[in-house]
């Protein structure tokens, strides 16, 4: 904000700022609602009557009108002051009480370095986001809910749930588990690696080997096929002589007979 003037006045000093932009109502209500909170004993007053504020949100709500003032000690410059907005307006009236050092025999420079920063960041209050609504507790997070839900200590002191054992025999199952697992790494691989029986194929099961003919009648039957007899056969080999038969072996062909 610009500072215009100022002049003390029955031990107040009365001065003129103007915004940068002209701005609505409802950044109005943004700058008095930023610096509420650095204000002892506040008060807010729209068209010079005094408005009930629960908390500073409520400031939001302000139905629009002509003017709307903020005061209080400003815990910023700590001494009493009054900020006067106007709606439509481009400028705003301050008074500050000369209570302090800062403050008496003043001039316009000393003023503008004591109140220029405190001005300035209202106007920048009025450019900023509108605070958002809190977020409302669920369910779980009420106090009735809280006293409804069980303890999670004496949940876990009742007896298990479901087919769950209790601790007493899980402990045990778990020490033989152990045991049975020591027990298990000292015992010779060797007692432990036996082969497996091997079950029967169907050739040696006693229905196959009823069904299947004996090898010794088999082979007292008739050759198959063209094969001559084994008589026949060593008949023939006496009739080959030593010559023919050494021949034969190393591919001389024989004369016809």
């Amino acid at each position: 904000m610009l500072l215009v003037g100022e002049h003390e006045e029955d031990g107040w000093i009365q001065s003129t700022f103007t915004l940068t932009y002209r701005v609505a109502w409802e950044q109005l209500l943004l700058a008095v609602y930023g610096a509420y909170r650095y204000f002892s004993d506040p008060e807010v007053l729209v068209d010079g009557k005094p408005v009930e504020i629960g908390t500073p949100e409520d400031i939001l709500t302000i139905a629009e009108d002509r003017n709307i003032m903020l005061r209080g000690i400003s815990t910023v410059i700590t001494a009493p002051l009054m900020i006067s907005f106007y709606n439509q307006v481009q400028f705003v009236n301050v008074s500050v009480a000369a209570v302090n050092d800062e403050f008496r025999d003043t001039d316009y420079e000393k003023y503008n370095k004591s109140m220029g920063q405190l001005m300035d960041s209202m106007e920048i209050m009025m450019h900023l986001p509108a605070p958002t609504a809190e977020e409302e507790p669920t369910v779980s997070d009420t106090p009735a809910a809280q006293e409804a839900a069980p303890d999670t200590d004496e949940v876990s002191t009742q007896a298990p749930a479901g087919d769950e054992p209790p601790a007493d025999e899980a402990q045990h199952a778990t020490e033989e588990l152990f045991a049975s697992d020591e027990d298990a790494q000292e015992r010779p691989i060797a007692e432990d690696a036996q082969p497996a029986e091997e079950e029967p194929t169907v050739s040696d099961t006693p229905a196959a080997q009823e069904a299947a003919p004996d090898t010794d009648e088999v082979s007292t039957q008739a050759p198959a096929g063209d094969e001559p007899p084994a008589d026949e056969a060593q008949h023939d080999d006496e009739q080959v002589s030593p010559l023919s038969r050494l021949s034969m072996e190393l591919g001389i062909p024989q004369p016809p007979a």
